[in-house]
């Protein structure tokens, strides 16, 4: 739904009064909550993000709104108050202060961007949110004034088919995890504004491919806040003719999705582009260039080019800054770390290259600078060179946009609602609010999961919590499981935290007891290191509940690092300890295929361990253990799951995938080994459930071969051997099963 919000004021003083009478600014904090104010003053709070509102009649202010920093006509940038005269979003002019050292929140560009002229992008026209990827495309290629601002991820890469091309006099701001899975294009306009968010390519290979974002023959252009990375030729080329372009606080980098011409940025694209002459005036400054970046950072011609203030530490890298034909290069107070060649000559000669004041750690290769550069005509005061690197680390990329709003942009809460009530919880999740959700009581580590077909405990990749984080395999029907035990009546808000470093989505079905309740959805995060949160309300009964995920595509389910919970829910360590009123056990997934059902051995209940396929994480991992298991909970008679021979003690069902062999473990009061009897071996083809079928309270089996179809029963005996098989009808991959007590009998069906 799009929410249109008039801006409030233009660019100027925001304070500046409408026939409102002078204000003494020696006594501000006078202005505060509860005074009353004359109809037409223009008030501002200086808070969690700026706020302006012109009042239409006397009325008193509300108490919420704290003490005011300014009204009225005084013209608080004289007085001592030291309150903000920012101007709208992406707005600026040659009366900025120029200093770059001050923060990154700034509300205008510095450099070229503000230099003879006006970059504010949408400023004057409405502000729209958008959450979608047609809803983007459509309102940034509209031909009215706009301020978007973006709430989520959209687009599905793929060049053209999730390019978006900006029209003039546009602003598009980044809200709640705002990305672009695609490309923006800014060709033949002006004025644009593009902050705050994050722009994902399909990945750099040795061919054509698609810039993540292209700025061709536009002028007056202000990039800022970005996480640009794996752009399919470029992450952003500035080219044809381009002028007064600053890119400022974003980051640049390539992940092992690029394998080739991982070439940042370029400036200017061939030397034959004599009507370049007198524009490509770009500054670049607080950026960072980091993982896997080669080269180009930035690479150019022609122009007039400052790079100031920007940090490098793209190890293994080819070099930084590319010298090229009829280019005048300042490079002044960067930091260079664990790189080679800070510069490098290509091409045709250079006017100048100058090197200036810059901070040189562990570099190797060329840094000589030649000649002198261009004197930048717009006001700036570096950063100290010595502070660069922490403030850039800290500060490039997408902030909190409350933290870079301006004095005509409202509050937003961690939805992206404006003014809204939603708050990140003790489990960082944003509820309440418009959200919907509850805050949660409560964290479940995923590896202490019941079954997981895949690797229960995996830690290669960083960030997770507790001891690890659940990689199911790579097959669709890959599932997941855990018990809880629920004590209220009303549905429950899951939370669960993943990371999907893939190309596609891994959403998972979601099964209550059996029942399928939804879908969660577990879009890309762009690495195995980008943990995100997503949300789902599902409806538990009273008593003992399997949650349980099936993964809904090849690529199985994202890596799940745990679920937190609403009230009334707890972990039941995978003991059923009393009935929900719905069959207590699902099905693995139609065309689950890789695992047997496997279990810790724990007294209270079974984990699974690891898996035969590499799982989701880059693909590549194999997992410690062995064994994998699809296992549901078992039947309504069985007090204890996976007790194979009906002692009330939890065994273990061992199987390697590698040569199909299974062994049963069967343990004593103690835990330890009892007994250890052989099975049939089983292949990677087959995959099973637990239930008792026969009624004699001893766990057996159900398998299913997804390649045939085959089905069977294994019955156990008093000492956990198999002592009988009963073939069942052939089901293809497309059925799935539920084991339960449907009639009331006392025997699984």
């Amino acid at each position: 739904m799009k929410i249109f919000i008039k801006y409030l004021l233009v660019l100027g003083a925001i304070l500046a009064s409408v026939n409102a009478a002078a204000v003494d600014c020696s006594n501000l904090d006078a202005y505060k909550a509860g005074n009353t104010y004359t109809s037409g003053n223009k008030v501002t709070y200086l808070g969690k993000g700026f706020k302006a509102r012109q009042w239409t009649q006397d009325t008193p202010v509300a108490s919420d709104w704290g003490p005011w920093q300014g009204l009225g006509n005084c013209d608080v940038s004289s007085s001592s108050s030291g309150s903000s005269s920012s101007s709208s979003s992406g707005s600026s002019s040659n009366s900025s202060s120029g200093s770059s050292g001050s923060g990154s929140g700034s509300c205008s560009p510095l450099g070229w961007a503000a230099y003879n002229g006006t970059t504010n992008g949408g400023e004057g026209g409405d502000t729209v949110w958008v959450s979608t990827f047609a809803e983007l495309k459509s309102e940034a290629e509209s031909s009215q004034p706009k301020i978007i601002i973006l709430s989520g991820s959209v687009g599905n890469g793929g060049g053209s088919d999730s390019r978006i091309s900006i029209n003039s006099n546009k602003t598009i701001l980044g809200s709640v995890n705002a990305e672009l899975h695609g490309s923006f294009k800014i060709k033949n306009v002006s004025n644009v504004v593009v902050r705050n968010l994050k722009v994902r390519g399909d990945g750099a290979f040795d061919g054509d491919g698609e810039d993540a974002i292209e700025v061709y023959n536009s002028t007056r252009v202000w990039l800022d806040h970005l996480d640009v990375v794996d752009g399919g030729d470029g992450n952003l080329d500035i080219r044809k003719g381009s002028n007064y372009v600053t890119v400022s606080w974003s980051k640049f980098s390539y992940t092992s999705k690029s394998t080739a011409h991982k070439f940042s940025n370029l400036i200017g694209s061939s030397d034959s582009d004599t009507g370049d002459r007198g524009k490509l005036k770009v500054t670049m400054h607080h950026n960072w260039w980091t993982t896997g970046v080669d080269q180009r950072m930035p690479r150019a011609r022609f122009g007039q080019i400052h790079v100031v203030n920007n940090y490098y530490n793209s190890a293994g890298n080819d070099y930084c800054v590319g010298a090229g034909y009829e280019s005048d290069l300042l490079i002044e107070s960067n930091v260079f770390e664990g790189i080679k060649n800070v510069i490098s000559y290509i091409g045709g000669a250079a006017t100048a290259a100058e090197l200036k004041n810059n901070l040189y750690i562990n570099v190797t290769g060329n840094r000589t600078g030649q000649g002198t550069a261009f004197n930048p005509p717009y006001p700036y005061t570096p950063t100290a060179v010595n502070e660069v690197e922490s403030l850039v680390k800290a500060q490039a990329g997408p902030q909190d946009l409350n933290t870079l709003s301006c004095g005509t942009q409202d509050t937003f809460d961690c939805s992206g609602t404006v003014d809204g009530t939603a708050y990140e919880d003790s489990c960082g999740v944003c509820v309440g609010g418009n959200t919907g959700l509850l805050s949660c009581s409560g964290i479940i580590e995923a590896e202490q999961a019941c079954a997981v077909d895949g690797i229960l405990s995996e830690s290669k990749n960083s960030g997770f919590s507790g001891q690890g984080y659940v990689n199911t395999d790579n097959i669709n029907g890959a599932s997941a499981s855990w018990i809880v035990d629920y004590a209220g009546t009303t549905a429950t808000d899951l939370s669960f935290r993943y990371a999907n470093g893939g190309d596609t989505a891994r959403d998972a079905d979601i099964l209550i007891n059996g029942v399928n309740s939804g879908t969660v959805l577990f879009p890309v995060t762009g690495s195995w290191t980008g943990w995100q949160l997503s949300n789902v309300t599902v409806p538990l009964s009273p008593g003992s509940n399997e949650i349980k995920l099936v993964a809904v595509t090849n690529d199985g389910i994202a890596n799940l690092d745990w679920f937190s919970h609403s009230d009334n829910v707890s972990d039941a360590s995978c003991t059923v300890t009393s009935s929900s009123s719905s069959s207590s056990s699902s099905s693995s997934a139609s065309s689950s295929s890789s695992s047997s059902s496997s279990s810790s051995g724990s007294s209270s209940g079974v984990s699974s361990s690891s898996s035969s396929s590499s799982g989701s994480s880059s693909g590549s991992s194999s997992g410690s253990s062995s064994g994998s298991s699809s296992s549901s909970s078992s039947g309504s008679n069985a007090g204890v799951k996976n007790d194979f021979n009906g002692d009330g003690i939890a065994d273990i069902l061992w199987r390697k995938p590698s040569s199909g062999d299974v062994k049963l473990v069967i343990n004593d009061v103690l835990g330890a080994q009892a007994n250890a009897i052989n099975r049939q071996p089983k292949l990677s083809g087959w995959s099973a459930q637990q239930g008792d079928f026969n009624g004699d309270a001893q766990i057996d089996l159900l398998w299913r071969n997804s390649a045939n179809g085959e089905a069977k029963i294994e019955f156990s005996g008093p000492d956990g051997a198999v002592i009988n098989s009963l073939l069942l009808d052939n089901r293809s991959s497309d059925w799935t099963s539920s084991v339960g007590n449907f009639n009331g009998d006392g025997i699984d069906d």
